[in-house]
Formats: structure tokens, sequence, C-alpha cells
């Protein structure tokens, strides 16, 4: 079915903008009446020849407003009761219970959504915390950023007072194409790069511009909870594609309908395993033959131990299907709340309209300081000193692991990142329960299902899992958590650890 809608290229608003304006009015004037069916997205953008992504965020704007609704996964309507008439007066009636409304959906999917095991507010309780994606908050390079923020301030008045472009800093984002060519092979220009507020709000910014409600993702399982969750909440199917020990299985995926799948091939978080060559372009090829789009969440990629990383999925993209998620989090810092998404060209557009719809951009301060401690090079040299740092906590913990709890024990997901897999086969406690025990003594340890990462099938060794995060922890406090860790798989306890 086509409408009578149509968008003037040569306008200076926005091709979403128009989309919204035009079928606002038409169903305002009742052109369309309510419980009418909407064109696909797909379908309308064909007709009106502009990107998917645009039309999707139309009609995700109309839907917020009220004036749109879904009834099945693949089809849109006008709403039955559009917001004009909430506004017109009318009799006072006796009071009854409310009717269940579609406003009261979002709140009560909220409500059944497990909470990201990143923060705790008794995380400073415990004496020794394994709790993973922390950094050691003594290597923030506070001295850099004293230094930087008055050097940017001078003279930003304009910038402060003044609203930028929703997809961020041009300077930053220039310094980022450079630093990402460099690091991870990616080439890119300086327009494909939306600063965000970390891989969270990365993951929204894809989810408003490519996922429809209905539409199949595939993910792996198990994945990070975190993009479980964004997926979720935009009512995406979720199709969970199996692992082995070269990652997300590429076949499983061919077979799935999805056209959408969020990977973690540098460290694949949680179980630590790194994607082969091979696999990556065959993942590519998937996405060049289903015309689908591969998100690569590159979350630790900068603390690679034993060899040189291979270069990110994104470097072989050569039909531009893949979006490229980035962060600082575990370099610097995550309380700066800063990452980066860099799209292809053609989903550049829509993109930086989402971003203007979710917060109309980051704050210019922190990407005036961030952009010039990239392009300084303090940002390289801070990396190389922290990870220095960081192998030597790594090859401590696995050192005490070896000579307190023996051969029972397996390693693996070690080779970066700033986590590891420890499997307790052999040892005679499941996991969840020795991450008790500890907790009592003031060692904070993550089984599988108490981590930030979502299960969707048991496998035969989840219970034998242990994910231990060891960046934010002295090589001390490593020796007496493994310690303590030994004591209660021996049948022997101590005093509490605080």
């Amino acid at each position: 079915m086509q409408i009578p809608l149509s968008v003037d290229f040569q306008k200076q608003s926005a091709i979403q903008q128009q989309v919204v304006q035009h079928l606002r009015r038409m169903i305002q004037e009742g052109a369309l009446p309510p419980g009418s069916k909407l064109p696909s997205t797909r379908s309308l953008s064909e007709q009106l020849q502009v990107s998917r992504g645009s039309v999707v965020i139309a009609y995700h704007h109309l839907a917020a407003e009220g004036y749109l609704e879904t009834q099945s996964a693949t089809a849109t309507f006008v709403s039955r009761t559009l917001p004009e008439n909430f506004t017109q007066a009318k009799p006072v009636k006796a009071a009854r219970p409310a009717p269940d409304c579609v406003a009261q959906e979002p709140e009560a999917f909220l409500s059944r959504v497990q909470p990201l095991q990143l923060f705790d507010p008794e995380q400073d309780q415990l004496g020794c915390d394994f709790r993973l994606g922390r950094a050691e908050k003594s290597f923030f390079p506070i001295k850099a950023w004293r230094r930087l923020i008055p050097e940017c301030l001078g003279g930003a008045e304009h910038a402060l007072s003044q609203y930028g472009d929703p997809a961020g800093y041009m300077p930053l984002r220039t310094a980022i194409s450079h630093h990402i060519l460099r690091a991870r092979g990616v080439r890119c220009t300086p327009e494909q790069v939306i600063i965000v507020a970390g891989c969270q709000e990365g993951l929204n910014l894809i989810s408003l511009v490519l996922v429809s409600p209905g539409a199949a993702v595939a993910v792996e399982d198990p994945c990070y909870q975190g993009a479980a969750g964004v997926f979720e909440a935009h009512h995406a199917q979720l199709v969970p594609i199996p692992l082995d020990d070269g990652g997300l299985d590429v076949d499983a995926l061919a077979a799935s309908h999805a056209r959408l799948a969020y990977v973690t091939p540098s460290h694949q978080f949680p179980l630590g395993s790194t994607m082969p060559l091979e696999r990556r372009k065959a993942l590519l090829d998937w996405a060049s033959k289903a015309d689908a789009y591969v998100i690569e969440d590159d979350y630790d990629s900068d603390f690679r131990y034993e060899r040189s990383p291979l270069p990110a999925v994104k470097s072989f993209d050569t039909a531009e299907r893949v979006i490229y998620i980035g962060t600082f989090s575990k370099s610097i810092g995550a309380g700066l709340r800063m990452g980066y998404v860099i799209v292809p060209p053609q989903l550049a557009q829509a993109s930086t309209a989402a971003k203007a719809l979710i917060n109309n951009g980051h704050p210019w301060l922190d990407q005036a300081v961030m952009a010039e401690f990239i392009r300084s090079g303090a940002f390289e040299k801070h990396l190389r000193v922290i990870r220095k740092h960081y192998l030597g906590r790594r090859d401590h913990l696995i050192a005490q692991l070896r000579l307190r709890l023996g051969p029972d024990c397996i390693v693996k997901g070690a080779d970066s990142g700033m986590h590891l897999v420890v499997y307790l086969a052999g040892l005679g406690m499941p996991a969840h329960a020795l991450q008790i025990k500890l907790k009592a003594m003031g060692v904070g340890v993550y089984a599988l299902k108490e981590s930030p990462a979502r299960s969707f099938s048991r496998f035969p060794q989840d219970e034998t899992i242990l994910l231990l995060g060891y960046a934010g922890l002295t090589e001390q406090k490593i020796s007496i958590a493994i310690a303590r860790m030994a004591e209660v798989l021996h049948g022997r306890t101590q005093r509490p650890y605080n």
C-alpha cells in the first residue's frame, strides 16, 4: 500500500522530520483514520527513495507521541485513541479501577529487566572484589586532566553557550578516526564517528536506527546482558547463537532469520574466546549475502597480552556492513561515560538524527579534553603504562590460581582484556555456592549467572564457571583472595578479609 506522501530533498529539515510532520498531519486531518494500517518501513522507504533508518526513526517518534502503535511483529497502525482525545474535557464519572493502557507497557517490561551487575552501592565494602569492568582508579590520568581542562576552557564561551553537532565534537571524531586506524586497522572518516555516552548509549542509538518491533537480532549465547536488554527494550526478538572456542558459530547464524548480529569477537563476553581470522571473514560473508549488519563491540581490545591483536572485523568490511562500538570506560574510566560508534556511510545521517533524539549531543568540555588527550599522544602513552600493569596483575592471578588450586583449575580467556574465566570442574563446589561463601569472607567472585552476562540455554560447564576481573586489584589483594578461595574449596576457613 502506498500513501500520498513525499519529501523535499532541497529542504534543510531532516528527512525523518518531514515524514513525521506529513504523517502527523494526515492522521490529525483524518486521511489516515484510527486503526488504519501503515506501509512497512521498508516499503515506505522504497516509495520515498530514502534510507529505511529515516522511516524507522519517524515511526518511533510518532509512536512515542501516541499516534502509532504496533499490533504484531511486522504491522504498524494508526492508534485507535489519538493524543488529541486526551486533551478534550469529559464529564466526571465515578471512580473505578484504571484500565490497562499502552503507557503502562514500558514500565511493566522494565520492571522485569534484571539490572546490570556493574554498579553496586556496596562495592567498597568488600576487601577484595574481582568485579568485572572495574579499572584501577589510581591509573586515571588526573594530572593530564587538570592541565587540559583549563587549556580547553580558554576562549570556550561560544562552545559552551551554543548547541554543537549531535554527532560530536569534530576534533574528537577526527582524533578517534586516526587512533582507530593505528590501533585496530579500521579506516573511517570523522563523519562516520558518533560520540556516545558509553557502549549502552551506542547500543540504544543503533537499535533506534535499525531495530523495529519484532525484528530478529542474533546474540551470542551467553552474551553481554546490557546488549540483550537494550534489544529487548526495543521489542526485538532475540536469536541466541551458540559459541565454541572460536566464538560465535557463523553456520548457526546463517541458518537463522536474523539480519542484525551483536558480537564481541576480540574477547568474547563473558567467556573470553577470540574469533579467528577465517571466522571473521565468514561473518562478513554472511552479512553481505543476507543484507545484514554486524555490531562489533570491541569493549576491551586496548589490552592484548600474548600476541599482536587481530585487526577488528570492521577493518575487513569492504561492503560497509559492520557497526563498530568502542569505549574509553576500560582504558580511562567508566565515570567519563564516553565512547563512540563508527557507522557505515549509509547510516551516518540516520545515526546523527537518532543521537539528536536521545540527548542532542555529548557535553562539549569532556569531548574537547579527550580530543587533546588523544591528539597529543598522551592516550597512547597512557595505554602502554596501564597495559604493563594489567599484564602483571593477570600473570600474578594465574600463578596464584595454579599454586593454590592445582591442575583441576582451568583458566581460559586470559590472552586479552581485564577479566579471565576459571573453570572449577573437579574442585567439588558449584561456582554460585563458592561466590556466596567468599562474599561472607570479604572476597567478591562471580558465577556466570551473577555477572553482567545473559545465558539463554544451560550447558554442561555453566555451574563450574567463575569470572574474575583483575584490573582493579593489587597483587597483594589477589594473593589474599585466592588464598581464601583455596581455604573454602579445601574445607578450611579463616577470618574475613576487610
